[in-house]
């Protein structure tokens, strides 16, 4: 049995039409027939009632368009996931996802993608664009042309030095991005302002990585993704972790599924 002949059975079933699913698909009306004929012949019974008005389905018909759907159904499937092993993908995001969450999936995964560190407002507009296949934020993109096809969650805390054992609220300094963006300078930002601090206690520094350096270096304090907690630091229980969403956007008429790696 070939698939193609299956797709021409299931059209010819969805438009109860010899002719017009020969319209359809492209095909003349004989050669439809013909398929529809072989796939009747390989099965040992009849699949349709030719009548005036075109074609009435047989129970017999109805069985293989029920298993038809299925198995074209997985087929396309298998198609997205091969496909999606051997592409490359042009991913977006930014740096505090890079470092925190992508990092380690590269580095664990023989899957090639390129990636793109921008702010928000530069990632959605190169995704809308089509020039690159998704977009992985904090951000919500209320875009018409972009669809939202997976979500993640991840804490924000407090983080300090392992050596830094003395915190004083009041005059520490906060680090933070310079993307008004960013959903860890704006808790940043409303934390100082809950807490009757001061605006001049907040240092910003556009590098996720000099970030991380000056609070391991026990220079100060700052707001950060859970996922960036590793032995050079502690969590300052002062403060509990909100969860906030981890974002992933592809274009409306993308066919490329997520890449397993990326959610696993």
């Amino acid at each position: 049995m070939e698939i193609n002949d299956l797709q021409i059975f299931l059209k010819v079933a969805e438009c109860s039409s010899i002719s017009k699913a020969a319209e359809e698909l492209g095909y003349v009306q004989p050669n439809v027939s013909e398929r529809v004929k072989k796939l009747e012949e390989e099965l040992g019974v009849p699949l349709f009632i030719r009548n005036n008005r075109g074609v009435e389905i047989l129970p017999a018909g109805e069985i293989v368009q029920n298993y038809g759907k299925k198995l074209i159904s997985l087929i396309e499937e298998m198609k997205g996931k091969v496909q999606s092993e051997i592409e490359i993908y042009n991913i977006g995001t930014t740096q505090s996802i890079a470092k925190n969450y992508l990092e380690k999936k590269f580095a664990e995964n023989d899957t090639i993608c390129s990636l793109y560190v921008e702010s928000n407002s530069t990632l959605k507009k190169l995704l809308k664009n089509n020039e690159i296949d998704m977009v992985i934020t904090y951000h919500l993109f209320k875009v018409h042309s972009v669809k939202k096809v997976h979500q993640m969650k991840e804490n924000i805390i407090l983080l300090r030095s392992i050596h830094k054992k003395d915190i004083n609220l009041q005059t520490e300094t906060f680090f933070v991005s310079r993307d008004n963006s960013c959903p860890f300078r704006q808790h940043t930002l409303q934390y100082i302002q809950d807490n009757d601090l001061l605006n001049s206690q907040v240092v910003e520094i556009d590098s996720l990585n000099i970030i991380l350096a000056m609070v391991s270096s026990h220079k100060g304090i700052a707001f950060l993704p859970e996922s960036s907690l590793d032995d050079r630091f502690e969590i300052i229980s002062d403060s509990a972790p909100k969860a906030i969403d981890i974002n992933f956007y592809v274009r409306n008429d993308s066919s490329k599924s997520i890449p397993n790696f990326l959610i696993s």
